[in-house]
């Protein structure tokens, strides 16, 4: 599936310039896939960060998409260095 999308059809905000591109499975991506379904089925908290560009989000969202639909899961953006009471709304 194409990271631009999900199985609903729905925009998840990560664009593939490349007309029929799809991601990669690299070892990164295996580790936050399976980072991202211990974390889920845990009902726990995770924080995926990086420099700027290097597929956080694409990651993420792959992972999530390769996940059962009957996991609850629910995403927060935070900007960059937030300070503590912009994470706590995010949150």
């Amino acid at each position: 599936m194409p990271v631009g999308s999900s199985a609903a059809g729905v925009s998840l905000g990560v664009r593939l310039y490349v007309p029929g591109a799809h991601v990669v499975a690299t070892r990164q991506l295996g580790e936050v896939t399976e980072a991202l379904a211990h974390t889920v089925a845990a009902r726990e908290i995770a924080c995926v960060y990086g420099d700027a560009g290097q597929g956080k989000t694409a990651a993420v969202h792959q992972a999530l998409g390769l996940l059962p639909r009957r996991l609850p899961v629910r995403q927060a953006q935070v900007a960059v260095k937030p300070a503590l009471p912009q994470l706590r709304a995010a949150l």
